[in-house]
Formats: structure tokens, C-alpha cells, sequence
């Protein structure tokens, strides 16, 4: 297990603290280390990545990863795959493997339940029949 630090450039507050374990941790620690910033990526030169080449390699990842349709958005249209959706995904999982919602908004940075909820959705009909299995057995 270790702990990944990670602050937005324009925020001024602390950094967040993330703690990592397994691939995603090793895939941070074989990143590159330019002495000349604190960017998780650069390039050849030591240079921070722009984000839009960053979300292009990350979008053709999801191609590669068979993510061809992309992900809903707020339209319900569909539309190609970002960053953000990261967020969403481990939302929905973290909810189903039943972490507690003020562990899930500390993970991802939501200040309100009222934005995890949103973000949550609507439950599926196998979560709510999983949620009375385990209440009457007692869990």
C-alpha cells in the first residue's frame, strides 16, 4: 500500500491524498520524475503533457479496452470517454461493494451526499434485491 499525493495546479488547498496498491500504484512509480516539476506526466523533455494529449491517448486506451460507444452523459447521449468518468465508475462500484458514502465523497472529493446521489443515479434492480437479501439475513 502506499499514498499518492495529488493537488489540482489552480486549487491552493492541501493535496489530496490518495492511497493506491498493486498495478495502479507501480504504474505511478515507474512514471518519469522531472526534477523540474511535480506533473505525474511529462514528456521526453521533462515538460508537463497538455491535458487534451493526455484525454487523447486516454481515450484511444478505452478504443484498444473495446470502450468503443463511450459513456453516457448528463443528455443520456453518448459521447467519447474522459477522465471524469473514472469518477462515476468508482462511485458505483465503491456504492455497490458497500462503502459507507462519507468514505466514497472523501475518495472522490464531493463535498455534499447531494452530489454523490446525483452522481449515484438510480439503483439497479439487483442492487435493491442484493440490499433486502442482506437485511434479512441479518447483515
Amino acid at each position: 500500500m502506499g499514498a499518492a499525493h495529488f493537488r489540482m495546479a489552480h486549487e491552493e488547498r492541501s493535496a489530496k491524498v490518495l492511497y493506491l496498491s498493486g498495478e495502479p500504484l507501480e504504474i505511478l512509480k515507474a512514471q518519469k520524475v522531472s526534477p523540474h516539476c511535480d506533473h505525474v506526466f511529462v514528456d521526453d523533455s521533462g515538460a508537463p503533457l497538455r491535458y487534451d494529449a493526455i484525454l487523447e491517448d486516454f481515450q484511444q486506451a478505452c478504443k484498444r479496452a473495446k470502450i468503443v460507444d463511450g459513456f453516457y452523459g448528463c443528455a443520456q447521449g453518448t459521447r467519447l470517454s474522459g477522465f471524469h468518468d473514472l469518477r462515476g465508475t468508482f462511485t458505483g462500484v465503491a456504492n455497490r461493494a458497500g462503502l459507507p458514502h462519507g468514505i466514497i465523497m472523501e475518495i472522490a472529493g464531493w463535498k455534499s451526499e447531494a452530489m454523490l446521489l446525483l452522481y449515484l443515479g438510480n439503483s439497479q434492480l439487483a442492487d435493491q434485491r442484493a440490499a433486502f437479501e442482506r437485511l434479512a439475513s441479518g447483515v
